[in-house]
């Protein structure tokens, strides 16, 4: 299976902070490789970066290649790129205690060549960036502007000069709208998404990664780490999420799955959580949602030729089940006896 964003450094983060600063690198880095291992054991063969602390994409790739330990297929993500708040309020002051080489978070748009070049120089095969806030961080709501749709442009025309991808978190509508103009490869969440809009995601074959476990459990169990979900506006941007995803599905958009984990209320290791979410509360058949995780993801990143299927000349990454997840797609959390990653066992 293709998990199509992964933040492998999040440990069990409640904000901002947590995300940076929670471990010192050299600890973070082990936590992000017992990560790693631990979703190729539950049948995650390829592992796509969605923001990557300090770089750490990049060396935990090289470590699974270099044969140091058995971990999935990693395609590497730049730090997230960051505005330091929406055009308008960006203030250098605030982010001065962030250093550039866990996250670059940008004041002024001059900055971006030389941000995104260098992301792409230390071996990322994604760029990431940001249309819109979060209601969870402090910088900007979901519903705000970050980076304006001229930066945005500025962005992916680095990125796809040297052929990169570039992912977008966008949950607002004019952020969203914003991403589509801009010709972004992925937009992830996409929480407000309207008719208008997924029209244009289809039109221009754009990919999509729905946020909709997260935000659940966020709002069920937030206030547990000292959280205030009822502040935010989750419960809309859920009851949107559960409107247009099966009709991007019915319009044939490529959807795959990889929801923010790594958050104290979605722990890693609980991914097959969100597999069943999307079937108990959307009704989501199981082999749509098995095609999300596999053949969809993988033509997210432009590997569908080599992964994501089972059939002459591709990649052998396989699960043996003693069950069949199309039934029940509880399978893949409860039934997993083997884990073959390019022919090659790595389960007991």
């Amino acid at each position: 299976m293709v998990f199509a964003h992964t933040h492998i450094a999040y440990d069990d983060v409640c904000g901002a902070r947590d995300v940076l600063f929670k471990h010192p690198l050299t600890r973070l880095s082990f936590i992000a490789a017992k990560v790693a291992k631990k979703a190729a054991q539950l049948g995650y063969t390829t592992m796509v970066g969605a923001g990557s602390v300090a770089c750490i994409d990049v060396y935990l790739k090289e470590a699974i290649e270099g044969g140091l330990f058995d971990g999935p297929n990693l395609v590497p993500c730049s730090r997230d790129i960051m505005a330091a708040g929406p055009i308008g309020s960006r203030n250098k002051e605030k982010v001065t205690h962030i250093p550039k080489d866990y996250m670059p978070v940008i004041v002024d748009g001059e900055e971006i060549n030389q941000v995104v070049n260098r992301e792409i120089d230390d071996g990322a095969k994604i760029i990431k960036t940001f249309a819109t806030g979060d209601d969870q961080f402090p910088n900007a709501r979901s519903s705000e502007e970050l980076f304006s749709l001229a930066e945005l442009k500025q962005i992916v025309a680095i990125a796809h000069g040297r052929s990169t991808l570039v992912r977008c978190h966008a949950r607002g509508l004019s952020g969203i709208k914003n991403a589509i103009e801009a010709k972004v490869d992925i937009i992830d969440h996409c929480s407000y998404a309207d008719q208008e809009s997924l029209d244009l995601i289809q039109e221009n074959n754009i990919s999509i990664v729905p946020s909709f476990y997260q935000p659940l459990q966020y709002i069920a169990n937030g206030s547990k780490y000292g959280k205030h979900p009822e502040e935010s506006d989750f419960h809309i941007e859920v009851e949107n999420t559960m409107n247009f995803l099966p009709k991007a599905e019915a319009m044939g958009i490529n959807i795959a799955i990889g929801d923010d984990f790594g958050f104290a209320w979605t722990p890693h290791g609980t991914y097959h959580q969100e597999l069943i979410t999307f079937q108990e509360k959307l009704n989501i058949p199981a082999v749509t949602i098995i095609k999300w995780a596999t053949s969809n993801g993988a033509k997210m990143i432009g590997e569908d030729q080599r992964i994501g299927q089972l059939r002459d000349g591709m990649q052998a990454d396989m699960i043996l089940l003693s069950a069949d997840p199309s039934l029940d797609i509880h399978a893949l959390a409860n039934n997993i006896e083997k884990v073959f990653i390019a022919g090659k066992c790595i389960t007991g």
